[in-house]
């Protein structure tokens, strides 16, 4: 069961050895247990390669079931066995780099040769929920990071939790690279190391938004009190640590974060806390290249909630969302652009809108279309700076909500006087 899934029939270097692991890995598949000797018999008989039907009958008769392997080899099997398959997975794995050295794909040696590294490693055999029903009840077991706003976190029990995507989601302009800075600038806060990956604007650049907001002044007051931000963000971050790199668009995927991460963790000894991404949209698939757009983009959101698993850390990245939702009160997951399994794939979804009204007047509007933690739907009213990268949310009132969506609340009163008609009869 371990080598299930690494074991392969190319492994073998004769004709008998790969027809009988192609046999016992189909009858695996279709069975979920070993063949019998009576069903290689039965097999053996039906070859029609003299030479071959030879071979495989005497090896299965000789050695496959040969009684001398006591059962207390079997650990001593299982380890050569394991030994072996990672061996030969790291030889075809060396063999497809030099494909991918020749054909310039150089960000995939890198995963190719970690997985053939990781083959057949045991895997988690999960949570038994009577033995662990106290860290099942416990919000802190799933190490969630908070966002630095109060209404976000109660939402999202605690915050975004290791191997979790969350995905800001807006129009062109509506401040979904200062809402990640402002998410990032809460788990330093918190005293947590975070690692801020840019894909539009400079590592520098970026560096000043968070500055602004950690010691709440306006960005374009910095230059002129160098000093004071100088002396108060080194007080933050004698607990903590921030890294913000920047990669060109569509020049950078999950393997070059991967890879970077590594470095950090080699030659700084940084791990991260929690992964900021601005913003995926413009990131590299790797391994694929995809003659359409969506399913470029699917694969991006794929990998990183899988990277996310991976690294077993809360990753949060931005998302642009299409043209028509440039003019809509409310940004759905319908406005998500390009691939819909975006959304899919997400965890948390919070996606924002700004009309010129509410650029001028430092406002906004947050809507949470969906979360995996609990209750979605939500609308916030917002004050937006965004020359501290900052925002606060306020939970609308009724009245407010029935202003944005009379359909919908037309419904529900349908709703309930039909329900109180069946209750009535």
């Amino acid at each position: 069961k371990q080598i299930y899934g690494i074991i392969s029939p190319e492994f073998f270097s004769t004709s008998a050895y790969k027809t009988i692991a192609e046999l016992i890995l189909e009858y695996f598949d279709a069975y979920k247990q070993l063949p019998t000797k009576t069903f290689f018999e039965i097999y053996v008989d039906k070859l029609e390669d003299k030479v071959l039907k030879s071979v495989v009958g005497d090896f299965i008769a000789h050695d496959l079931f040969n009684e001398k392997f006591a059962v207390r080899d079997a650990e001593f099997i299982k380890e050569k066995t394991l030994e072996f398959c990672k061996q030969q997975a790291l030889k075809n794995a060396i063999v497809k780099s030099v494909e991918y050295l020749e054909e310039g794909q150089y960000s995939s040696i890198k995963s190719t040769i970690e997985k053939a590294l990781h083959a057949g490693e045991e895997h988690d055999i999960g949570i038994n929920l009577l033995s662990d029903l106290d860290d099942i009840l416990s919000p802190e077991a799933r190490r969630p990071i908070v966002t630095g706003h109060p209404a976000l976190d109660e939402l999202m029990h605690g915050g975004l939790s290791s191997g979790e995507l969350g995905v800001v989601v807006g129009p062109t302009g509506s401040g979904k690279s200062h809402i990640l800075v402002n998410l990032g600038a809460a788990a330093v806060e918190a005293g947590k190391t975070v690692v801020h990956y840019s894909f539009e604007l400079s590592d520098y650049y970026v560096g000043l938004r968070y500055v602004a907001n950690l010691i709440n002044m306006d960005i374009n007051k910095l230059y002129a009190k160098k000093d004071y931000a100088l002396k108060a963000i080194r007080k933050i971050q004698e607990s903590t640590n921030l890294t913000i790199k920047e990669f060109p668009m569509k020049r950078a995927g999950i393997n070059a974060i991967s890879a970077h991460l590594d470095k950090l963790r080699m030659t700084k000894e940084i791990v991260p806390d929690i992964i900021i991404i601005d913003y995926a949209d413009v990131m590299l698939a790797d391994n694929v290249k995809f003659a359409d757009k969506r399913f470029e983009q699917g694969s991006i959101y794929e990998d990183l909630k899988g990277f996310a698993k991976e690294m077993q850390r809360p990753v949060w990245t931005a998302s642009q969302s299409n043209r028509s939702s440039a003019a809509a009160d409310i940004t759905t997951a319908e406005h998500i652009s390009e691939s819909y399994e975006k959304a899919m794939v997400a965890d948390f979804i919070i996606t924002i809108n700004r009309s010129m009204y509410d650029k001028m007047n430092n406002t906004a509007r947050f809507y949470v279309p969906k979360t995996r933690m609990g209750i979605d739907g939500i609308l916030y009213s917002a004050a937006f700076d965004t020359t501290k990268s900052q925002f606060e949310l306020f939970e609308l009132t009724p009245e407010e909500k029935d202003n944005y969506d009379q359909t919908q609340s037309e419904t529900a009163k349908q709703l309930v006087r039909k329900l109180a008609g069946k209750i009535s009869k």
